[in-house]
């Protein structure tokens, strides 16, 4: 805003407070407001993104709607209140055969979403898009985490924050963007955040790995 005063020679004078741009003293007090303004957002800033990458590292469910295939319920981790994903058993079994249909090598995206059409299933009441059918095949979030999950990651360059011993091949994943993921994420794995989820996965580590969309 004083970008924009400063352009039309327009001087700014509070009434309530001690500012006034057209005394040098004014000019002094209000660059050194800007100043703290400026270290405050920066502050609150970090404390949110800590907080984020906090609650990332316990597995909780960030916000939004949940993905394809579950639904919201409520529950507890660590004494907060927050929620976790059950699956959905229909659209479930509409994901299985999305990524059954993908983990055969001559299947394209195309050939999956025209036989959806055919079949009249819907995504949240619309069709099956490449693009959407794309990011659901590489979303951990339906794996069954076993050791294979964990060896693959790993070799991605993931920050996989669970031990191997707790890729049982029950739960879940949650795939999180680290703070210094660089690439797109959609290319590349390296140092996003990989945690074992509360929920249970519904696909096989097997079907999950052997989909083109990994490489």
């Amino acid at each position: 805003m004083m970008g924009l005063f400063q352009e039309y020679d327009v001087e700014f004078v509070s009434s309530t407070e001690k500012f006034d741009t057209s005394t040098p003293m004014g000019r002094a007090m209000l660059n050194i407001c800007i100043v703290f303004a400026q270290l405050e957002r920066e502050t609150i800033q970090k404390r949110v993104t800590d907080a984020y990458y906090s609650r990332c590292l316990k597995g909780f469910h960030m916000s939004g709607q949940a993905p394809y295939g579950f639904d919201l319920e409520p529950t507890v981790v660590e004494n907060i209140r927050t929620k976790m994903m059950v699956a959905d058993p229909i659209a479930a079994d509409h994901v299985r055969l999305m990524f059954e249909m993908y983990a055969e090598p001559e299947t394209s995206f195309g050939d999956i979403t025209r036989y959806l059409e055919e079949q009249g299933i819907k995504v949240y009441g619309k069709s099956l898009t490449r693009t959407y059918l794309s990011q659901l095949l590489r979303n951990p979030v339906y794996a069954q985490a076993d050791l294979e999950m964990y060896e693959f990651f790993k070799s991605q360059g993931a920050v996989v924050v669970n031990a191997a011993a707790d890729f049982a091949g029950t739960n879940g994943c949650y795939l999180y963007q680290g703070r210094d993921v660089k690439e797109d994420k959609n290319k590349s794995l390296k140092d996003q955040i990989l945690v074992i989820a509360p929920h249970e996965g519904f696909v096989p580590s097997d079907v999950w790995l052997r989909c083109p969309a990994r490489s």
